[in-house]
């Protein structure tokens, strides 16, 4: 048992079926969840490792940083992710992923090209302002493992969609350009 910021009792979940124990004062006492078990611990550190990231930058970001504001221990992070990298690239495939998402839904429904390249343009800035942490890694190939499939996959995809809205701009207009250079 422990005493709480409330200076209350406060019992700690066990997670041993050979250990019980019986509660002698149950107004007084209430149940902590073990801090070391989260239904979703790889999204509660790639929160946590967005936090780092907005308050003290790239430059500071550790592991044991995340692992403390996700309430596990040190170790936890590098069972899922490994090492930074490894955060870092979940991170940025995530940030991928959203970057397809908000663009594919404002392209949606637009018919003229050059409109879809507007809005498209206008969601990327949106992205940019609502999720800071995970475009500072998105394009970073030095934090990053630019191998990685999961990142390959869901940056392939996001970039897809602007040479798509590209493209149909460039035959739109009967223009003689290569999409895959106007596309980058």
């Amino acid at each position: 048992m422990l005493l709480d910021s409330a200076g209350d009792l406060t019992v700690a979940s066990c997670h041993r079926k050979d250990l019980s124990f019986q509660c002698q004062h149950p107004t007084r006492v209430t149940c902590v969840t073990d801090r070391y078990h989260h239904g979703d611990l790889p999204n509660a550190l790639r929160s946590a490792a967005v936090d780092v990231i907005t308050e003290q930058g790239l430059g500071h970001f550790s592991l044991r940083e995340v692992a403390r504001r996700a309430g596990v221990s040190h170790t936890a992070p590098a069972h899922h992710f490994g090492d930074v990298e490894g955060l870092l690239t979940s991170l940025a495939a995530r940030g991928f992923d959203t970057l397809y998402d908000v663009t594919t839904a404002a392209i949606a429904g637009e018919t003229d090209p050059a409109e879809r390249l507007t809005v498209m343009g206008q969601a990327y800035v949106s992205l940019a302002t609502e999720y800071p942490a995970h475009c500072q890694v998105m394009f970073r190939t030095d934090v990053v493992d630019p191998d990685d499939p999961q990142l390959s996959e869901a940056g392939m995809r996001a970039y897809g969609v602007l040479h798509g809205v590209v493209g149909e701009l460039i035959e739109s207009e009967g223009l003689e350009a290569d999409v895959d250079v106007a596309s980058e």
